[in-house]
């Protein structure tokens, strides 16, 4: 049986603001991630013609570490209520940028699919 050794989770290596270097971006032109009252947050900047544009809001960011006996967080996760979907990201480093897999789940009935975005962000 594992022990949960380290309860709080360090979230240093991705706080500060981050940008999308691509152009042709669909989804998330910026985001800031930041502490608040003990508690990590992310707030993003959608892209004008992208998904949602303009801002999203904060989101509480939960930390998963590369093991249980480990505390600093290198994948994040967070949720969003577009609206129109719901917007699950999963988030991690690698190599020293931020890279975002948002789950697009549509939640009005017609003939399209849920689907994903998947792009890269480096430290502003």
């Amino acid at each position: 049986m594992l022990t949960k050794i380290n309860t709080e989770m360090k979230f240093d290596k991705c706080l500060g603001t981050w940008v999308n270097p691509y152009n042709n971006s669909k989804g998330i032109i910026s985001f800031s991630i930041y502490q608040r009252e003990g508690k990590t947050y992310i707030k993003i900047q959608g892209k004008e013609g992208g998904i949602k544009p303009g801002d999203w809001g904060e989101s509480e960011l939960t930390g998963h570490s590369y093991s249980p006996n480990d505390n600093q967080a290198t994948a994040y996760k967070a949720t969003y209520d577009l609206g129109f979907a719901d917007a699950l990201l999963a988030i991690n480093e690698n190599k020293g940028l931020l890279v975002i897999l948002a789950l697009i789940t549509l939640k009005n009935e017609s003939d399209q699919s849920d689907y994903f975005i998947r792009e890269f962000y480096c430290r502003k």
